[in-house]
């Protein structure tokens, strides 16, 4: 198996376990056959980190633009639009700056927030060094969904509340029957902005077509008819799709988008009831030790792909990256389907707020 220098804070030069494809950051390019381009990866991660970037401080604009309207709409409750900007400004700024020494590059403090694209990113790919390897031995893997019926937003929490304590039950009862449960799962909540409600569901993958069978009918058992037959799932993950099934279930808990739109008030609504709640998580399975899910607050790495400089780099959201005092580029990316939605929901965010 190949392995990748990685440096980290306080560990210079520390070897980490990495998967397949050598993948540094989680990006939707990601697959079983995924190949690495001329650049370096370390440059390819940055790239695809400043595209979360500017996604991300679009999104938390307008998530700040909807909070301001809240706070005029409802006084009362101002208190708590104040603490949840808070947050969401924290995300704004996320990975802000860029220092560069010779050929070593420090971040800026990461937020660390399930809500923020580049965090995302970086807690998907430290659960792939994680958990990865250990998934796809397992054998007989296959990919389960479970939900429930369709909530409206004041219902989401509480629903969610009864969708964990029901796993906990299940899974108990399965272990109880003889199973031995191997696998990892995440709960994801979707938005429906036509009937304006809230979809919670678990995808996992497990080991044992009797134990994934098993699973789904537990799960029905103590639903029943909210359960909603047609929205359970089990399906047999091939040797080809293995790898490209567990990158796409360790990917994120929720969109920020929903059809290229952002719906500010339903993705704080979510954002509100996934509040210092598990997510993810593996079952019957150890993590490959030294590997820390969450990102690191400081990032420190190489940079081959500039000139050997002390310099700093700012985030420009018009240029789409970071950018010194010279006007140089850190890095470019060019994806003109992310670059059409930042514009989009740009021009709506600015229409709301001059309105």
């Amino acid at each position: 198996m190949n392995t990748q220098t990685i440096l980290g804070k306080g560990q210079p030069g520390a070897i980490v376990h990495t998967i397949r494809n050598n993948c540094t950051e989680v990006g939707v390019k990601c697959c079983p056959n995924h190949k690495e381009s001329k650049k370096s990866k370390e440059q390819s991660k940055w790239e695809r980190r400043a595209e979360s970037k500017a996604l991300t401080r679009t999104v938390m604009a307008r998530l700040n633009n909807y909070l301001e309207d809240q706070e005029r709409i409802d006084p009362i409750n101002k208190a708590e639009y104040k603490r949840w900007r808070k947050r969401y400004n924290h995300s704004f700024f996320c990975c802000h700056y860029v220092e560069q020494h010779g050929d070593g590059i420090v971040t800026d403090k990461f937020c660390r927030q399930r809500w923020c694209s580049v965090c995302s990113r970086i807690r998907a790919a430290n659960s792939i060094k994680g958990y990865g390897n250990t998934l796809e031995e397992l054998p007989d893997l296959y990919f389960v969904t479970l939900t429930i019926r369709n909530v409206s937003g004041d219902a989401l929490r509480q629903s969610m509340d009864g969708m964990q304590a029901v796993w906990r039950k299940v899974y108990r009862k399965l272990r109880d029957e003889g199973y031995k449960p191997k696998g990892y799962k995440k709960m994801e909540v979707t938005y429906n902005p036509v009937k304006k409600t809230y979809h919670p569901h678990y995808h996992l993958v497990i080991s044992g077509q009797i134990a994934a069978l098993r699973l789904q009918s537990l799960w029905m058992d103590y639903y029943g008819v909210d359960a909603g037959q047609g929205g359970q799932y089990v399906t047999k993950v091939t040797d080809e799709r293995k790898h490209g099934s567990i990158i796409e279930l360790m990917k994120y808990c929720h969109k920020v988008l929903e059809q290229g739109k952002v719906h500010p008030a339903a993705l704080h609504t979510i954002h509100k009831a996934l509040l210092n709640r598990r997510t993810f998580g593996a079952f019957g399975i150890k993590k490959l030790q030294d590997i820390n899910v969450e990102p690191e607050e400081v990032e420190i790495s190489q940079v081959n792909w500039l000139p050997k400089q002390t310099t700093i780099y700012i985030w420009n959201q018009w240029e789409r990256t970071w950018v010194n005092s010279k006007g140089d580029s850190f890095v470019k990316w060019n994806n003109p389907r992310t670059e059409k939605t930042i514009q989009h929901n740009e021009t709506t965010a600015h229409y709301e707020q001059s309105g």
